[in-house]
């Protein structure tokens, strides 16, 4: 019998070693400039940029998925005394709050890069001259989307499981 795999696993796979190569590269980057600063004496203009970027990108990216493996930050010491209805409650409370949130963070994420796509920014960061808008889009709506279908599975997940 062949294993299936869920959309939801290929899609975490490929997001893991995006991330995972994000990483590497900024890491890859800050190490060439700090070589270069102690060996050439020059630092390299774009290094620490670069890495911010990388770092940041990767947390948006990854949050969505630390929602839906229930991996993030939470109150657990409040939540494993909890059983029956008192669980449900609190883990549809829970699964609310996070569909909430990360909705809210996407339309404002999505509001931002149109105003700066608007307003015709197209100027970047510093020696890194990608336009900031794709930036924007790049890591924060993609991650805070993902984060939101998540977090709208998870609520769905919860109803259902309170309406039992």
């Amino acid at each position: 019998m062949r294993n299936r795999v869920s959309i939801h696993d290929r899609v975490k796979k490929v997001i893991q070693i995006f991330c995972g190569f994000l990483l590497m590269g900024g890491i890859l980057v800050n190490f060439s400039d700090i070589i270069a600063r102690n060996i050439a004496g020059r630092s390299i203009p774009w290094a620490q940029q670069i890495t911010v970027w990388c770092v940041i990108m990767v947390s948006f990216l990854v949050m969505g998925l630390l929602i839906k493996d229930g991996t993030h930050i939470s109150v657990e010491f409040i939540y494993a005394k909890l059983t029956g209805i008192s669980k449900k409650i609190m883990t549809f409370i829970h699964s609310l709050v996070i569909a909430f949130v990360s909705c809210f963070l996407l339309i404002g994420g999505i509001s931002l890069v149109i105003s700066i796509y608007d307003r015709g920014t197209q100027r970047g960061m510093g020696t890194w001259q990608a336009p900031l808008w794709i930036v924007y889009l790049a890591c924060m709506v993609i991650g805070l989307a993902i984060a939101a279908v998540y977090g709208i599975y998870m609520l769905i997940r919860a109803f259902k499981d309170f309406a039992k």
